[in-house]
């Protein structure tokens, strides 16, 4: 925590912002490295040569420290809201034209059923390819709005896809979080899942952590717990998963796998000997 606070102090002291507390929490989240993406936005602003001043920190908190999670739930529902607008306006519009076009059709139907001379006919075809070509550009027209619209929903889409990874995600390691976890439980014992029939869970924790991080300092333990995941998830594979369920705390869940192949799992990889 001391060498965190000497870092944070000296981030603090070469930018405009003042010292308060919105800007110590950007800069200990930035020099303990357990925000990556705040981190890269802050990166990017210094590349650009901006100024870390009083508006850019409160604005990097809000979207990164504060609660990014809900600041990004509200984006995609204000997005989605947006959209679903514009595709009722442009479905009103595309009844309303059509509605417009058959009414024409039924004039130019009741003029010829009534008997029509040679300038009246003629007219009347004028009129109606006048009307066709217009109702055909509106539904090119609409064409490609509908275009537009099905990409703003892949966007929307992967946005929503990255949020939720982020969600259950732990940012130190890489792998997934306690919420994460239970969400792959969660799918195996749905409907249609693979089931826990069968299947081995190993829970461990790092031995003398506390020790580490009192004699090596947090970005040193830091340091080890992304080692550890490291190692579980260049161990396991398939449908095989990781977890950081808290603090120096992990799991894995090893579907389909018998007990001995658990044991080699625990025994030989994660002990080293391998």
């Amino acid at each position: 925590s001391g060498e965190l606070l000497r870092l944070v102090i000296a981030k603090m002291a070469q930018h405009p912002a003042g010292c308060h507390p919105a800007s110590y929490a950007l800069w200990y989240e930035y020099v303990a490295g357990r925000n990556p993406a705040l981190k890269e936005a802050v990166d990017a602003a210094l590349a650009e040569g901006r100024p870390i001043d009083n508006e850019t920190v409160h604005a990097l908190c809000t979207r990164f420290v504060a609660d990014p999670d809900s600041a990004a739930a509200d984006r995609l529902h204000t997005d989605l809201h947006r959209l679903i607008g514009d595709l009722s306006q442009h479905a009103a519009t595309a009844e309303t034209q059509a509605g417009e076009y058959n009414d024409s059709l039924g004039e130019y139907g009741e003029q010829l059923r009534k008997g029509v001379d040679a300038a009246m006919l003629s007219r009347v075809v004028q009129s109606l390819l006048e009307d066709t070509q217009q109702m055909r550009s509106s539904a090119e027209t609409l064409q490609g709005q509908l275009r537009e619209s099905n990409r703003e929903v892949e966007k929307l889409r992967a946005e929503l896809e990255r949020v939720k990874g982020e969600v259950d995600t732990d940012p130190l390691t890489g792998i997934s979080n306690r919420r994460g976890f239970e969400r792959v439980v969660e799918l195996a014992q749905a409907p249609g899942g693979r089931g826990l029939a069968g299947a081995c869970l190993i829970m461990l924790d790092i031995d003398q952590f506390k020790k580490c991080n009192d004699s090596h300092g947090h970005l040193f333990g830091d340091k080890v717990i992304r080692c550890v995941a490291q190692v579980m998830i260049s161990h396991i594979k398939g449908q095989d998963a990781a977890a950081r369920i808290g603090g120096e705390e992990f799991a894995i869940l090893l579907p389909d796998t018998p007990i001995e192949g658990a044991r080699t799992l625990t025994g030989d990889y994660l002990s080293g000997r391998k």
